[in-house]
């Protein structure tokens, strides 16, 4: 198969290289699936659990992606509910090798139905970013109707997710964000757009419930102060490195929460059922056939303006 493969392990995009590499082989439990999108993440090339196999020893290459949509080519023996030709999309764990290739195998327990409303591409910018938002604000901060919020980097893949699931939940959301990106953050549904270039948001925004910080170092430091006694802050980054913001929230009264996002059917089944309502939309920023992989992750990289997902296309 064809697949985008870093050939060394500084997590430098440079060393991206599409070339000829061995299709995957399915284990028990494993469904094989053709992919046709693939959304990366900023910073993934540099991640240690992608380097490494699930038995800890370390990759000779790399396929990064790690957020798909495809066909099911053919399932192991041993599977029951899906088959070959189901259109599904899902989160590949990250000790597993991703997905910017013809194919993937990955456990079918991971694997929800991809949303009938969307085409492979809309899909595949859902599952990373869709369960890292829906994980943050509902199993970790336990979001409910009435509550105010504050998402920070509400213009990206991550953070325009949670604004909708936020706003779906009926809470009252305010956001930070560049300035150009007002209105479109006010149309997935937030009620005050914060410009961080003009204003400092620690100074206008007070007594949150919830924090949600998409962004780490001085942000997330300063996030504190804006929550409310006995309210949740929730981040995807630490504030600096072995720091741990959940040890750091008892000094501000609160409670605070660091998680990396895992696979979960149920959930990416219940964020499809949500899209397919006209609920919630993915946001996708540029779409790379993937033999412009390398080129995909160097705009990821750089420092122009995103809104919403990079989304490779394999045909």
């Amino acid at each position: 198969m064809e697949a985008l493969r870093l050939h060394n392990h500084d997590g430098k995009s440079e060393n991206l290289i599409y070339e000829e590499a061995p299709a995957p082989l399915l284990e028990a439990g494993d469904a094989l699936v053709r992919v046709r999108g693939c959304a990366i993440t900023i910073s993934e090339l540099t991640w240690s659990e992608v380097h490494q196999a699930g038995d800890g020893s370390k990759r000779d290459f790399v396929i990064p992606g790690h957020e798909i949509s495809g066909v099911i080519e053919t399932v192991a023996g041993d599977v029951n509910g899906f088959k070959a030709g189901d259109e599904i999309y899902a989160l590949v764990d990250f000790h597993l090798a991703g997905a910017a290739a013809e194919f993937v195998a990955i456990p079918a327990a991971d694997l929800a139905l991809k949303p009938r409303t969307l085409n492979f591409t809309g899909a595949a910018a859902v599952p990373l970013a869709g369960l890292t938002a829906w994980q943050a604000l509902f199993d970790h901060a336990g979001i409910s109707s009435g509550q105010k919020i504050l998402i920070h980097g509400a213009a990206g893949g991550v953070g325009s997710f949670a604004v909708q699931f936020a706003r779906w939940a009926g809470a009252f959301v305010i956001c930070t964000a560049q300035g150009k990106d007002e209105e479109f953050l006010r149309e997935l549904g937030a009620d005050e757009v914060i410009d961080y270039e003009k204003t400092a948001f620690e100074q206008v925004v007070t007594n949150v419930d919830v924090v949600f910080d998409t962004i780490g170092g001085e942000t997330l430091e300063k996030s504190w102060r804006v929550v409310r006694p006995e309210g949740t802050l929730v981040t995807v980054h630490t504030a600096a490195p072995g720091e741990n913001p959940v040890a750091k929230a008892a000094d501000w009264g609160m409670r605070g929460v660091y998680f990396i996002v895992k696979p979960n059917r149920g959930q990416l089944s219940e964020i499809g059922r949500i899209i397919d309502e006209g609920k919630v939309k993915p946001s996708i920023d540029r779409i790379y056939p993937i033999a412009e992989g390398r080129a995909a992750f160097e705009r990821l990289e750089s420092k122009s303006n995103k809104r919403g997902k990079i989304v490779l296309q394999i045909n």
